[in-house]
């Protein structure tokens, strides 16, 4: 995501964001903050998505609810994966703990058990063909 420092107008409603993705040869996708209000809430569009992301505090921790929302029911089990594998990763870097799997194993192993539970319909979208062509077909085993 394009940064700024703290207090930069970058973090203001309505500013336009850019994501770019260092592993693959695609192009950046477009998005807007929508909230910013740290140090509980982000909220933004990545593309066709609203994401929100809440932190609450919880004993000696955080508790972080994603909610990702968005209109193309076929892609659900596709993003739900992607979104676990990342926040395995999050889980990983905050306990300083390396991943057990990479990310594309991890998000193959869990995009099964999203196609199971959300059916065909849900899973009728699968990878962007830039991730295939750098990381394999989705149903493959590596």
């Amino acid at each position: 995501m394009t940064s700024a420092g703290p207090g930069s107008t970058a973090y203001a409603t309505g500013a336009r964001l850019s994501f770019s993705f260092r592993e693959m040869e695609m192009p950046p996708m477009e998005g807007q903050l929508l909230a910013f209000d740290p140090p509980r809430r982000l909220e933004l569009t990545w593309g066709d998505e609203t994401l929100r992301f809440d932190l609450t505090p919880d004993g000696d921790g955080t508790v972080l609810r994603l909610s990702a929302s968005f209109d193309e029911l076929g892609k659900a089990a596709r993003d739900a994966a992607g979104w676990h594998s990342c926040l395995d990763l999050l889980a990983g870097d905050l306990s300083g703990q390396a991943p057990a799997r990479q990310p594309e194993d991890r998000w193959r192993q869990v995009h099964r058990v999203y196609v199971e539970r959300f059916g065909a319909a849900a899973s009728a979208i699968g990878p962007p063909q830039e991730w295939v062509d750098s990381r394999g077909p989705a149903g493959a085993d590596h």
